[in-house]
């Protein structure tokens, strides 16, 4: 791609010769900032113009490879080039030089495993958010359907008839997709649609300005609410994935700059190395945000193993072991604090009698399995025993393994280094 105007003798202009925008000539800030309504942009970067002659320029062939041959080509390789300005290539190497070796090479034991102390925590975090980011939004989105309806049938009963009570309901309907629509044009574009494709491009290299920010979370989980609210075609399902990254992304980093900038800068909110704050690099928060987006896939469908599967499968392209298992970990705490805050709302009083894990009907496919599966459930004082059987199962996996590979009988199962049978090692 060439822009370029061909000067006739440039040693006579000054070197700090401006452009009427006040910007150097030529340079690529005044291509990216130049207005695309500007009426003479077509004198300023076409062939057209380059291949005239005039005061100052130079005849030129008709065709210069790559470049724009008329204004309008100009207009739209400008207005290439400031989409192209909103992306960023992320760098998912492992750093490799002399002033990381040495940081690594003095670290200690106790910050190593603190670091890793962090990681699970981080994912628990992650988990318990998204449960209950999950619970606010069907809280909202039943808060805001009670109140249409019971307008509509407060004049259903004042009022009578079809036309009054219709023309309420629509009303209140078009009140909230026009909440929803007024956050995504003017609040944050980004929070438009699922969210889902720009998930995926982040977690494959590439990273869109404004598609992680405090700002995007708030518009997409409000305008989720009022859209589903308002009777529209849309689902909870793609924009928790767009939320859970968000989520997972800022709580990786422990901060965030949409803090930052409306603080004005006077206190930064990022937590200390000692709180959590090892986290700044890109493959690391790449991982978080991963871990985000099972734990909102996980808490939209209830289904914890779904929601890991999705984003390893559909989402990720850089998997690792541990990945997987920091996800599970989170999926199953955001579905557990979902169903626990649903049952608390339903029997607000009795959480030590309330029967948890009844609704697993998702999948079943007769009646009586269901029915079958509802009786089956378990207190809320039953989850450390449950936490406790699964650390004792852990632990003796590695003390069993322990055991064998120091007992006499282990070394029928060793193989020696030596000559085959029969060979001599002379």
């Amino acid at each position: 791609m060439v822009i370029a105007q061909v000067e006739r003798s440039p040693s006579r202009m000054p070197r700090d010769a401006k452009s009427p925008n006040g910007l150097p000539r030529g340079a690529l800030s005044s291509h990216l900032q130049v207005s695309l309504s500007d009426p003479s942009i077509g004198d300023k970067f076409s062939v057209e113009r380059l291949g005239t002659s005039g005061r100052g320029l130079v005849s030129v062939p008709s065709i210069v490879h790559g470049a724009p041959e008329t204004a309008e080509e100009s207009r739209e390789t400008l207005f290439r080039l400031q989409r192209m300005a909103g992306f960023e290539s992320q760098n998912f190497d492992p750093q490799d030089n002399d002033l990381e070796r040495e940081f690594q090479v003095h670290r200690t034991d106790s910050d190593y495993a603190l670091a890793e102390f962090w990681k699970w925590a981080i994912s628990c975090l992650i988990g318990l958010s998204m449960g209950c980011i999950g619970f606010a939004v069907d809280w909202g989105i039943n808060l805001l359907n009670d109140a249409k309806y019971q307008s509509t049938a407060s004049v259903l009963r004042s009022h009578g008839g079809f036309w009054a009570p219709f023309a309420t309901f629509v009303s209140i309907s078009i009140g909230y997709a026009i909440v929803a629509g007024s956050l995504v044009a003017f609040v944050e574009p980004l929070a438009a649609g699922s969210g889902i494709p720009e998930i995926k491009t982040y977690l494959n290299g590439i990273h869109i300005k404004g598609l992680l920010t405090v700002k995007t979370l708030v518009a997409k989980l409000v305008g989720v609410v009022f859209s589903i609210a308002a009777g529209l075609i849309a689902g909870k399902e793609g924009p928790f994935v767009h939320g859970g990254g968000i989520v997972g992304g800022g709580l990786g980093g422990m901060g965030s700059q949409t803090l930052w900038e409306l603080l004005r800068g006077k206190v930064v909110p990022k937590a200390r190395r000692r709180w959590g704050g090892f986290f700044h690099n890109d493959a690391e928060h790449r991982d978080f945000t991963a871990i985000g987006t099972a734990a909102g896939v996980a808490t939209a469908f209830a289904a914890p193993i779904g929601g890991l599967l999705f984003t390893i499968e559909e989402g990720a392209s850089f998997y690792s072991t541990s990945i997987f298992w920091r996800g599970f970990l989170s999926t199953c705490i955001g579905v557990l604090t979902l169903h626990f805050l649903v049952s608390c709302a339903e029997h607000p009083g009795e959480v030590l009698t309330t029967h948890f894990g009844r609704y697993r009907d998702f999948g079943l496919y007769t009646d009586s399995l269901a029915f079958y599966g509802s009786r089956m459930f378990y207190y809320v004082w039953d989850l450390p025993i449950f936490v406790g059987m699964g650390a004792v199962g852990g632990l003796m996996g590695p003390c069993s393994s322990k055991s064998m590979s120091k007992s006499p009988s282990s070394d029928m199962f060793t193989f020696r280094s030596g000559p085959p049978f029969g060979v001599s090692r002379k």
